[in-house]
């Protein structure tokens, strides 16, 4: 499955898809729990630094002594005693050590009753001094009032511990076995504000006056909740994002995909004899464009080869044919009826003369096969280009007549890679042509040169010339320009092409420039073996 496109693109997506939503979920998570618990923080600080302002109104010799400190987030502040447990116990505590300081209050009830209501008094007015003193507190460190909700929800407990680890005061404290000694080591000598979790609680640590402690807590139980039902809400909703992204994503692909299933379409239906179908690219998106432009430029090139090689096939049955036709009826004719020496001597040369020409062929066309086969450079080497045509001029000067031929050759060496046998073929049809197409007393040239770069071979002759709409076809297999150069004068339409492959084999390259009634010249290049030397 990994090797298919479409399934490594979802892959890919999928995983880039599934990062960004499981960072997005932790950053919202994150926030949301970083946006509570600091919400949670500056209700216990506002606690903290009320309770702070409470306890420092109140008497500091209070905080040698236990006594009762009533919430002062309750309704009434100080004036409704003995709010919880503990304030119940230091009370009654209180009370009976004053009843033994108080022997003759005991004995006498009235004296009693008389100084129960002074006590009374003496603490109203002491709450009172110590409202005022809250109050005064508050507005020195600019303090808001409590609200209503304040009161009754944040925050939900607090304790208040002396130097000594005494219960100063508290207020719903759910865990009454506190050990303060933990806290005091783990405040040490800050003055600021420690915020702490505990047991799904949230508490603030601060010291207050005297080195005593203050504890202010919130219960995290509802917050967690929320937290976790935002959790699953985060894992529902990536988990729907990723479905949808998933189905998005294959559909998306499946439509990237789908040029590229024309195209494959459109190359199977190809074959030797069904090749003219090509790729509709104005339907193809722009990044296969260019794919579909270079697969239709193939499979014209294929077209044209197919063509060539029937067209190639065609014409050698043709010729093939030609010779084979003359020699069977010249056998045929010498059967037919007994025949002087004479008449049978004119048959055999004719009949040679045929298969002299279809060998002649059959060589052209074996020479093409190892040309197309890549076979002819097995034997090149280093060979001197100046001796190539000094052989070839030898060869043709006494088939020249009444020609006139020339060679132009550089005083220097000039040195190629190749074969001696397939250059001097070359040079060998090309000369040939000039004899052929050339009047009587016309020039032909061979002409030997360098730049530097690349070694220049030139066949030039003043004859016929070619019409310029022949010239891009001249190098075709079978190509013959007009009736002037058919088989009757020996041409057979290969000789050109021949020279092109054996050019081609020698990493060289031929042009030709013609004009009719004034000449052609074919221009060979062939790289040097030492260039600049």
């Amino acid at each position: 499955m990994l090797n298919s496109i479409r399934a490594r693109l979802l892959f890919w997506f999928a995983g880039v898809l599934l990062l960004v939503i499981v960072g997005f979920a932790c950053y919202l998570y994150w926030s949301a729990e970083h946006a509570s618990l600091q919400q949670m923080d500056v209700r216990l600080e506002g606690a903290v630094r009320y309770l702070d302002a409470a306890v420092k109104a109140y008497p500091l010799r209070e905080l040698l002594k236990p006594y009762p400190f009533n919430n002062p987030f309750a309704p009434g502040s100080f004036s409704s005693p003995n709010q919880n447990r503990e304030a119940r116990l230091l009370d009654n505590s209180i009370r009976k050590e004053a009843m033994e300081l108080r022997p003759a209050e005991k004995r006498n009830p009235d004296k009693r009753r008389e100084g129960d209501t002074n006590r009374q008094s003496e603490m109203e007015r002491r709450n009172q001094a110590m409202r005022d003193g809250v109050e005064r507190m508050r507005r020195d460190l600019r303090l808001p009032p409590p609200t209503e909700s304040e009161i009754y929800k944040m925050p939900q407990f607090f304790t208040i511990f002396k130097e000594n680890g005494v219960v100063f005061a508290t207020n719903s404290d759910p865990d009454l076995k506190r050990d303060p000694q933990y806290f005091n080591n783990l405040l040490g000598k800050m003055m600021t504000i420690m915020f702490i979790e505990s047991d799904k609680t949230r508490l603030a640590l601060f010291r207050g006056p005297e080195r005593s402690l203050i504890l202010v807590g919130v219960s995290m139980v509802h917050e967690l909740t929320r937290l976790d039902t935002l959790f699953y809400q985060l894992i529902a909703s990536g988990s729907l994002a990723l479905f949808v992204g998933l189905l998005g994503s294959w559909y998306i692909s499946g439509m990237i995909m789908k040029p590229v299933k024309a195209i494959s379409a459109t190359a199977a239906k190809l074959s030797a004899t069904h090749l003219h179908e090509r790729i509709d690219t104005r339907q193809v998106d722009t990044e296969l464009k260019e794919l579909a432009t270079v697969l239709n430029d193939t499979f014209d090139r294929l077209e044209g080869a197919f063509q060539r090689q029937s067209r190639f096939t065609a014409d050698a049955g043709h010729e093939l044919r030609t010779p084979l036709a003359v020699l069977h009826t010249n056998l045929e004719l010498a059967l037919s009826r007994p025949r002087s020496e004479g008449e049978y001597c004119e048959i055999l040369k004719s009949c040679l003369d045929g298969s002299s020409r279809m060998r002649t062929l059959i060589d052209s066309l074996l020479t093409l096969a190892r040309a197309d086969a890549g076979q002819l450079q097995s034997n090149f080497k280093s060979i001197e280009l100046c001796q190539v045509v000094r052989h070839a001029m030898a060869q043709h000067q006494a088939r020249a007549g009444n020609h006139v031929l020339e060679c132009k050759l550089p005083a220097q060496t000039i040195t190629i890679q190749g074969d001696m046998i397939l250059m001097s073929m070359v040079l060998s049809n090309l000369i040939s042509n000039a004899l052929k197409y050339t009047p009587e007393h016309g020039r032909i040239q061979v002409q030997v040169d360098t730049d530097g770069k690349d070694a220049i071979l030139k066949v030039t002759d003043n004859g016929m010339g070619i019409p310029e709409e022949s010239l891009p076809h001249i190098f075709s297999r079978f190509f013959r320009v007009d009736q002037s150069r058919n088989r009757t004068t020996g041409g057979q339409g290969l000789g050109l092409a021949i020279c092109k492959s054996l050019v081609d084999a020698h990493h060289g390259s031929i042009t030709c420039e013609s004009t009719v009634g004034r000449g052609t010249s074919f221009t060979m290049r062939f790289p040097l073996i030492n260039p600049g030397v």
